[in-house]
């Protein structure tokens, strides 16, 4: 059985990751800008007003939890991918360690 990690693809789902939180910031700007609808006296629109205020505040936090959740996890698979790499650097300088120096001959100079 072997792992293998690919930090590339690790850093494209990273930034997927910050994509995703962009677009749930957006998407709450547009919610916050277009909700514009008032009540105006009283009658049916008026009493859909509170679920409306309610809908709108459940999907104003939803996105707000949707952007930090997504920006948090792009800090965690790059700092994921940074010790992987750094791990695999000491492995292979432990490795290279364990192997007897090869002494190279000196360039020829003509």
């Amino acid at each position: 059985m072997s792992f293998k990690v690919d930090p590339q693809a690790i850093r494209a789902y990273a930034h997927q990751m910050k994509e995703a939180a962009n677009v749930a910031g957006i998407a709450a700007g547009y919610v916050r800008r277009h909700d514009n609808v008032s009540a105006h006296g009283t009658g049916l629109l008026a009493q859909a007003m509170g679920s409306h205020a309610e809908l709108v505040s459940a999907l104003d936090q939803m996105l707000d939890h949707l952007n930090r959740l997504t920006d948090t996890s792009e800090t965690a698979l790059k700092q994921t991918v940074a010790q992987y790499e750094h791990t695999d650097r000491d492995s292979a300088a432990r490795i290279d360690a364990c192997y007897p120096e090869v002494t190279r001959p000196a360039p020829a100079t003509d």
